[in-house]
């Protein structure tokens, strides 16, 4: 049984907010992960989707076949019997190659001049941590990863660039990938060929909530390579683990 207590709280007309203690923590994303399982294996009657972040699980459902006691009294019952979630399959990790030359890492050389790095320490720094994906938006396919090591972690910038599709960044505690070009405040050190989101694909984006993050260090030809490949299809993302 989890030791986390949750909160129910009704969200609308059709919808339920179930929320765990408001901080980023693994293993409270694994315990998120645990509960999002039973909703899959259990098809409650009445869910049409939920959708979870870092402390929270949104569950939808059809006013029609269910009702929120009904299903708060379900959940509850879940949590009491429920497994570990320590127990949980350890979830997929995703490479995400990444270059970290110019004119793919446009903010790098001021970020490692703000922290007090090298650039190459900074680089295999960020390459030699395993990240935890604890939300995807604001923008449909951004990933946002918590993870990052406290001595790269750096305040966002007090106003917004111009961010190309693919930048990796940093921002306060955590980094990300921008899936398209848009405005955006995290300091960009590097650049990925790969698309993290495609709306013709089911699903659109691969990468899910609770699942792990690796970059690899690329050179600029290799970078340009990829991109060759990526758009001719014949690069799929690669995923290790389950």
């Amino acid at each position: 049984m989890s030791a986390y207590q949750l909160t129910y709280q009704a969200y609308g007309a059709g919808a339920v907010l179930v929320g765990w203690p408001a901080k980023i923590a693994p293993e409270i994303l694994d315990d998120i992960r645990c509960f999002i399982s039973f909703l899959k294996e259990a098809s409650v009657p009445g869910i049409l989707e939920w959708n979870s972040s870092y402390c929270s699980v949104l569950i939808v459902f059809n006013p029609m076949k269910t009702n929120y006691q009904a299903l708060i009294t379900l959940l509850k019952t879940y949590r009491s019997v429920s497994q570990d979630s320590s127990e949980i399959v350890p979830p997929p990790c995703w490479e995400i190659p990444v270059c970290y030359e110019p004119p793919y890492a446009i903010d790098l050389p001021d970020v490692a001049k703000e922290i007090g790095m090298d650039i190459q320490s900074l680089i295999s720094l960020h390459t030699g941590t395993e990240y935890r994906v604890y939300g995807i938006g604001f923008l449909p396919g951004f990933l946002y990863l918590g993870g990052l090591p406290t001595s790269l972690h750096l305040p966002r910038k007090t106003m917004p660039i111009a961010v190309p599709k693919g930048a990796v960044a940093i921002g306060g505690q955590q980094t990300g990938v921008y899936p398209k070009d848009a405005p955006g405040g995290w300091h960009v050190i590097g650049q990925t060929p790969l698309t993290l989101f495609n709306s013709k694909e089911s699903p659109p984006c691969q990468v899910a909530v609770g699942d792990a993050v690796r970059f690899r260090e690329i050179d600029s030809q290799q970078y340009k390579t990829l991109h060759k490949q990526v758009e001719q299809g014949a690069y799929p993302l690669k995923k290790y683990g389950q």
